[in-house]
């Protein structure tokens, strides 16, 4: 039988831990089957208010919310970068067509409007992100 400490939020097994906390609760295989399965599907083992294992949903930090927007603005950024560049190139080179002027300036637009998102303040309120240009 597997046992479960709250403490450590761990399993143990008499069998190969041959030092078990105090605070362990015993677990059947068919509890620590669903709550491993449970986990392969995304969710967490915690303990409840009666130190037994259950799964419950990750809740992300500020933190983590933050450098999870951070890293999709890095992206969307790139993405925008990439689709300026040669565009500037044809504008700076004078040999532009009226399209690809057009799709300047809503590329750059969209880069700015990027640029302005508060990543940091993720407790406040949802972020909408711009458009992208077609």
């Amino acid at each position: 039988m597997k046992k479960y400490s709250a403490k450590a939020n761990a399993f143990y097994d008499a069998d190969i831990n041959p030092v078990i906390p105090a605070d362990a609760v015993n677990v059947t295989d068919e509890e620590w089957m669903s709550l491993l399965s449970g986990q392969s599907s995304g969710l967490i083992i915690a303990a409840d208010s009666d130190g037994r294992p259950v799964l419950k949903e990750y809740v992300l930090t500020d933190e983590e919310k933050s450098a999870q927007l951070d890293a999709k603005k890095r992206e969307l950024r790139t993405i925008a970068d990439d689709a300026i560049a040669p565009l500037q190139d044809a504008a700076t080179l004078g040999i532009a067509t009226d399209d690809e002027s057009a799709s300047l300036k809503a590329w750059m637009t969209y880069r700015v409007l990027l640029n302005r998102i508060d990543t940091k303040s993720v407790g406040t309120s949802e972020i909408i992100w711009p458009e992208q240009p077609v």
